[in-house]
């Protein structure tokens, strides 16, 4: 099944997210809130797709892609 690693603070945004990616895509999805969490996500796994909010600060974004 594929996995999909989505970082969205916004509980309300990340409900939507999850429900979208199980129903319509049907893949696992991990929503986490920041990039520690997203790192600490990974562990031993390699996602499909990260998806990442746009209020994520770009050495953030930075620090994961290098992680991945």
């Amino acid at each position: 099944m594929p996995l999909v690693l989505a970082v969205e603070p916004d509980l309300r945004q990340a409900s939507i997210l999850t429900r979208v990616i199980r129903d319509q895509v049907h893949a696992e999805v991990i929503v986490v809130d920041s990039r520690d969490a997203a790192i600490s996500a990974l562990a031993g796994r390699t996602p499909d797709v990260v998806l990442l909010t746009a209020l994520l600060s770009p050495r953030d974004e930075e620090e994961l892609v290098a992680h991945l």
